[in-house]
């Protein structure tokens, strides 16, 4: 069984996660225009077969938790998270919307699969996410997005 995580690391790991996924097909921005963006995680975020793992990112989008936007925990690995396995955060893009930078001195490689991996096994342990599992997140959020 995998042991919980508090809600910040989930809230972390999701958008470190989705990130990567982002990473992975060459896409490095987000628009920030807030309802767009809630409703394409939360239809991206309801057909993932990993959100289990991640609960409190699920309460995000129940009705009756006013406190935090979802949105919140979709850039929260900004660039104050620092962590050995996560090589990007996320910030203000120049031309608007939220874009993923790479953190300065990093050597990854979104090319390779173990850098991938790595990555992966930084965000959620026992057992790893895979890489593929995060591309698919991200997939799923632009196809709303770009819709």
């Amino acid at each position: 069984m995998t042991k919980t995580q508090d809600k910040n690391f989930q809230y972390k790991a999701v958008s470190a996660g989705i990130a990567l996924g982002l990473c992975m097909i060459g896409r490095y921005h987000v628009p920030s225009a807030k309802l767009p963006l809630e409703f394409a995680f939360q239809h991206a975020w309801q057909q993932w077969k990993h959100k289990e793992r991640f609960p409190a990112v699920g309460k995000l989008f129940a009705l009756g938790v006013p406190t935090v936007d979802p949105y919140i925990a979709l850039i929260s690995a900004d660039e104050r998270v620092r962590t050995p396995y996560v090589p990007f955060y996320w910030d203000d893009g120049e031309q608007g919307g939220y874009q993923v930078y790479g953190r300065e001195g990093s050597d990854w490689d979104p090319d390779l699969p173990e850098d991938l991996q790595l990555v992966a096994g930084g965000l959620a342990s026992d057992p790893t996410i895979p890489a593929a599992a995060w591309e698919s997140l991200a997939r799923d959020l632009l196809a709303e997005l770009d819709a």
